[in-house]
């Protein structure tokens, strides 16, 4: 599976709408989403299109695909990710000053400590 690219300024409002997008395009019996839920949802990765229409499919489970897609493992990855690279971490880096850890500005303190990345 190929993933989207994550940008490099997220919103968490603007996700949170595909997820609602993509279960409205659900409950509408839109086929064409189908394919994006197999390929993101695992209890429907084998599933008929009219499977996958008569399945529960509520907004956890949107959520699910669109973290997928993106590369995550859970929503609850790509919230994180999404907090991380809001909060004034470099996203370019993934690296942080001890002197904003610390409530300092940066310049004060030269030691670098790295967070975590992504996780997929």
């Amino acid at each position: 599976m190929q993933f989207k690219k994550f940008p490099p300024n997220p919103s968490l409002e603007h996700l949170k709408a595909q997820a609602k997008k993509l279960l409205k395009a659900h409950r509408e019996g839109s086929v064409n989403e189908h394919h994006r839920i197999r390929a993101s949802f695992p209890k429907l990765a084998t599933a008929t299109d009219a499977e996958i229409q008569r399945a529960a499919f509520g907004l956890q489970d949107a959520q699910l695909v669109i973290a997928r897609e993106y590369g995550f493992a859970s929503w609850t990855r790509l919230k994180e990710e999404v907090l991380r690279l809001n909060s004034g971490t470099d996203a370019a880096t993934g690296l942080l000053t001890e002197g904003e850890t610390e409530g300092k500005p940066p310049h004060r303190n030269r030691n670098m400590v790295r967070t975590e990345g992504r996780c997929h």
